[in-house]
């Protein structure tokens, strides 16, 4: 009986599901990120698991015309292609055609710089390889390689380069795994104190002027900030606003890190949102109705994002932030769900390494639910807090978005910093005003410098004023605790916990009607 029980309830909620699209869309969603979950911990052939999934979609072929196996088989298709798509995206050393099988060698190769990561004393540039010259031989590659070079000379996107170098498989730095992080973009290679030559200048194309445009606009934009203002206030403006993080020195990055406001100084779903929602705000306050108004905050967000760069965390706040609009545009943050779980498919089918090693694309969903069900149990304790400029809201949202996010953050950093609610109250406030108001200064800066100056000394207060807060609330005894024992089990406790947290008022409304 106790099995018969279960499989009711089973077959009571399979068919709740299939009688609507949009949780069977959702089911669809869940069976591919869990295929990809699965992977990680249990490995099959590839044949194997490639051979399943063509016999499970010509088994839905069959039995089309029943909703039932339909979607039963629809399910399995989507789980065994997330578990495929996992095991595909391994690197496979073995392969000669791969830049990375050449590692722990002296090589000279050829290839093409897709990014550029400039430092305080250094630059990074990821380039796509395309041959490789070893023993006198040449190879056709495929692969990224990142190579470490001083500031200067400057190279430019899409220039073709010559490289000699020793190739090196990227090691661990003390906790720190740097294989898994530079796995996620799929780069296994490093190199240092490389001779590195331009053999041909990028096309001049449609689309390389324009990149070309777009770099020159930000180097427009960057320059007068650190013209116009004093360090480490200019590099942290330019941190929120074009998301250059470059110049912040690494004192105040571990100040922010342990009173628990990194978030600020990152182009995340946070500053995405409180971009969107001031923009929103303005327009419906000249009069723009709300249909209009999402469309401008929409056609907002994608020209920040062209100005940004195409930097992962930028393009996945970007998502989240036009996800959130439209949510407040039907009036459902809710309904939004499935989009943004949509939003987050896509990107695994990419690139499905983003899953486990890639904390900023983990957190930022996570925090994301935290927003859409947490948000209205967090609400009441803030009620008091002035609506001006939407600041209840931009404090509710992180709030909930970081109580969601801590157990992750304690697991993935093991630290926990104990000032950081008290401290993220006392800044939250400031800003929605200091990205708003901090773009119109970048915007006058570039525009003309003195008057750049005279904006950017309220914009100098109101940074002073939070690395203040942070070096008061770092300077208290046990401000951040190390807890090196947080591990997987303790993980689970936490968000089993939090689960019970948000089901227990469905929970408690059941037990009313019964």
């Amino acid at each position: 009986m106790p099995w018969k029980g279960k499989l009711d309830l089973i077959f009571f909620w399979f068919n709740k599901i299939i009688k609507s699209k949009s949780k069977i869309f959702l089911s669809c969603l869940t069976a591919f990120i869990l295929g990809i979950a699965l992977a990680r911990f249990w490995s099959v052939d590839d044949l194997i698991a490639f051979t399943g999934l063509l016999i499970a979609t010509f088994l839905m072929m069959i039995f089309w015309r029943r909703n039932q196996a339909r979607f039963l088989f629809l399910f399995i298709i989507l789980f065994l292609f997330g578990f495929w798509r996992f095991q595909v995206s391994n690197p496979d050393f073995s392969e000669i055609n791969k830049i990375y099988h050449y590692n722990n060698q002296s090589v000279s190769f050829v290839g093409q710089i897709k990014n550029i990561d400039r430092r305080v004393i250094n630059q990074k540039l990821t380039i796509e390889s395309e041959e490789v010259k070893i023993d006198g031989k040449k190879h056709e590659v495929s692969g990224s390689v990142l190579v470490s070079l001083p500031l200067y000379p400057e190279y430019v996107i899409n220039q073709q380069v010559a490289v000699y170098c020793r190739l090196m498989k990227p090691e661990k730095i003390e906790d720190f795994d740097y294989e898994k992080y530079l796995g996620r973009y799929g780069i296994y290679s490093v190199c240092s104190f490389s001779q590195i030559s331009v053999i041909k200048q990028p096309e001049q194309n449609l689309c390389s002027v324009f990149s070309s445009l777009l770099d020159r606009f930000r180097i427009w934009l960057n320059d007068p900030v650190v013209k116009a203002m004093t360090e480490p206030q200019a590099s942290i403006l330019q941190a929120m606003i074009t998301g250059s993080r470059g110049g912040i020195p690494q004192y105040w990055l571990d100040k922010f890190s342990a009173a628990g406001i990194s978030h600020i100084i990152a182009i995340s779903g946070t500053n995405i949102t409180i971009m969107a929602t001031m923009f929103m705000f303005v327009s419906l306050n000249i009069g723009i109705n709300r249909k209009r108004a999402f469309w401008l905050a929409a056609g907002g967000i994608f020209i920040f994002l062209l100005v940004v760069g195409d930097q992962a965390s930028a393009i996945r706040a970007g998502i989240m932030g036009i996800v959130m609009l439209y949510g407040k545009k039907i009036g459902r943050l809710g309904g939004a769900l499935n989009a943004i779980l949509f939003s987050a498919a896509l990107m695994l089918i990419v690139n499905p390494q983003l899953l486990f090693y890639d904390a900023g694309f983990q957190l930022s969903y996570l925090a994301f639910i935290g927003i859409v069900y947490l948000a209205p149990l967090v609400t009441p304790a803030f009620s008091r807090l002035p609506d001006f400029l939407e600041i209840r809201e931009m404090v509710i949202m992180t709030i909930s978005a970081q109580i969601i996010t801590l157990p992750l953050i304690l697991f993935s950093f093991h630290r926990l910093s104990v000032v950081a609610l008290i401290v993220n109250i006392l800044v939250l406030p400031v800003i929605p005003f200091l990205t708003v108001y901090g773009l119109v200064n970048v915007l006058a800066g570039a525009i003309w410098l003195p008057l750049g100056k005279i904006l950017g000394f309220v914009s100098w207060l109101a940074i002073g004023y939070i690395m203040k807060i942070a070096e008061w609330g770092t300077s208290l005894p046990y401000a951040s605790l190390e807890l090196k024992n947080f591990n997987s089990m303790f993980l689970i406790i936490s968000y089993l916990g939090i689960t019970f947290w948000l089901s227990w008022p469905i929970i408690k409304k059941q037990k009313n009607n019964e």
